[in-house]
């Protein structure tokens, strides 16, 4: 089993021009998240501690303004870890001179208002879809012509390599972008994914059956088996 592709958010900010920037942005990279976003919005951080407790889902991500009335996002920060929140905190402030106490709290990233762009933001989300793909170990990671997908390795069922651009099947999607087999076969190893042919790399739990010829899949796909890859798997 792979693990879930979504983000439960929360924004904190006593601005509500900014959170709406913030969720926006958001927005702009749902496609990232292919079981769900959800947001959630907060005007003070005497709100968010209140009712993060009570709350019914677990939170991935928290951005955080650091200048608010009443406890600023530091001290936010500080008492939501002491509840045990383990997820990624941004603090997304107007000024720097409180950076150095936010990775105290092991800041994900310090974003700047009005001077974070879009593709800054996109970055962050990005690294957060790596730090929690490192962590279940059941995702891979690839990146083409700036687009970033996180897919579960449970859902591939292939990958495709033609003219040096590489092809992954997965779900009813697919995704292509420049990889050699032989490196994503040593990033998969013990994964429980074959090689099967000089250009295609199989996930081994969607094989139906496989002949010196060709493998077929359990969607009925077929594709072809190279002589001395079928050998060594049947020799496995």
């Amino acid at each position: 089993r792979g693990v879930t592709l979504y983000m439960n958010a929360i924004i904190c900010d006593d601005n509500a021009r900014e959170r709406e920037w913030c969720y926006k942005e958001l927005l702009k990279n749902k496609g990232s998240f292919e079981d769900g976003l959800e947001v959630l919005e907060y005007e003070s951080g005497n709100e968010l501690l209140f009712k993060y407790p009570d709350l019914e889902i677990g939170i991935d991500i928290v951005f955080l303004d650091i200048m608010m009335p009443g406890p600023d996002g530091i001290t936010v920060a500080k008492k939501l870890r002491e509840m045990n929140y383990g997820g990624e905190i941004v603090f997304f402030t107007g000024t720097i001179d409180y950076a150095v106490n936010g990775y105290d709290y092991e800041a994900l990233a310090y974003l700047i208002k009005g001077k974070t762009s879009s593709e800054r933001f996109s970055e962050v989300i990005r690294h957060f879809l790596i730090r929690k793909g490192e962590r279940s170990g059941e995702v891979i990671i690839l990146r083409c012509a700036g687009e970033t997908r996180v897919i579960n390795l449970s859902a591939i069922k292939y990958f495709e390599v033609y003219k040096r651009l590489t092809t992954v099947y997965y779900g009813d999607s697919k995704f292509s972008f420049y990889s050699p087999l032989a490196k994503l076969s040593e990033e998969l190893e013990g994964k429980n994914f074959v090689r099967i042919h000089r250009a295609y790399l199989v996930n081994a739990d969607y094989i139906s059956k496989k002949t010196m010829r060709d493998v077929t899949l359990r969607d009925g796909t077929v594709l072809p088996a190279g002589r001395n890859y079928i050998k060594k798997i049947k020799e496995d």
